[in-house]
């Protein structure tokens, strides 16, 4: 869904690229979403363009991304209790 685009310390949309093989999504089917004050490792990233209406929200500041949230150790479900 969101793809680094620049502004990273490395070319990380070549890895990005190299991983994804030919299911890669090419710049020019990406939405520029400026995260200069995200404090994550870039500061453009591509959003697919099938999310028009979720980078219009972003950009207006009613939407935000968790990018390298990570993985959950466990499964969870919204009745199950995170101190588990």
């Amino acid at each position: 869904m969101l793809v680094p685009l620049s502004g990273c310390p490395t070319d990380q949309y070549s890895e990005y690229q190299a991983a994804r093989g030919n299911h890669a999504l090419s710049t020019d089917d990406l939405i520029t979403i400026d995260a200069q004050t995200s404090g994550q490792d870039c500061t453009t990233y591509g959003l697919t363009n099938k999310f028009n209406d979720l980078a219009a929200l972003y950009n207006s500041k009613e939407a935000i991304f968790f990018a390298n949230a990570g993985l959950l150790s466990k499964p969870l479900t919204k009745s199950n209790d995170w101190s588990t």
